[in-house]
This record gives C-alpha cells, structure tokens and sequence, in this order.
C-alpha cells in the first residue's frame, strides 16, 4: 500500500529518521518532518539536510537567534 505523501527509502540512502514506537500506517514523526538526508559536501564533511534539501540549523544558531528575538522584544 502506498499513501501519499509517504517517504520512500532505496538501497545506499544515508538518513537520519525520527520515529514513533506506537502502530501507525507511517512510523515517521511528521511524516517526512522527521526525515533527514545525509550527504557528503565537497570536502568530504557529512552534512545533515532536510528531505528537501534544506541545511539543519546548529543548536548553537538557533539558541543565537531565540536570544536575539528575545532582546529586541524587550527594547519594544
């Protein structure tokens, strides 16, 4: 059975997955939210993206800009 929207896996795929325990028709949280692609740049370093391509944040940049935000909502 095939559902939409449904990620499909193939053989060599490098991936990082987030899943539940619990009997659900797809296991990953999120669908694919809970689905990363890992790739190798240029350099040869492993990088973690989203299924679509996109850089995953470092804890480190997020914590910076929830700071920031955090600092101009006080100055208003």
């Amino acid at each position: 059975m095939r559902v939409a929207g449904m990620p499909t896996f193939a053989v060599g795929d490098r991936r990082v997955v987030f899943a539940r325990r619990d009997r659900s028709i797809n296991p990953i949280v999120g669908f694919t939210q809970g689905l990363m692609k890992v790739t190798r740049d240029a350099g040869g370093v492993d990088r973690v993206l989203t299924i679509e391509g996109a850089s995953v944040a470092r804890l480190s940049d997020v914590r910076a800009r929830v700071n920031q935000g955090l600092i101009e909502a006080r100055r208003k």
